[in-house]
C-alpha cells in the first residue's frame, strides 16, 4: 500500500512524499521548498530514499541538492 503526503510548498505549488508502507522505500515527487519537505519527511519519522521530478523548473526541482545531502536521496 502506497501513502501520498502533499506538502504545500512557495506560494502556489506543492510537493509529495509517496511512501510504500511494504519496503519501507520513500520518494519525494517534486522538490519546491526542501525545507518543507524535510520537516515533513521528519515529522512522519520518513527518510526520503529517491527524488523524482516531474520537470526541470526551479520550481519542480529546486530542492534537490538540499534533500539529497540530508538524507543520502537517488535522483530520478
Amino acid at each position: 500500500m502506497l501513502d501520498i503526503h502533499q506538502i504545500p510548498c512557495l506560494s502556489d505549488n506543492y510537493g509529495y512524499l509517496i511512501e510504500d508502507k511494504a519496503s519501507g522505500k520513500v520518494a519525494s515527487i517534486d522538490t519546491p521548498d526542501a525545507d518543507a519537505i524535510i520537516a515533513a519527511a521528519k515529522a512522519r519519522d520518513l527518510r526520503i530514499d529517491q527524488i523524482w521530478n516531474t520537470h526541470w523548473h526551479p520550481d519542480h526541482a529546486g530542492g534537490n541538492a538540499k534533500i539529497k545531502a540530508e538524507f543520502g536521496s537517488v535522483t530520478r
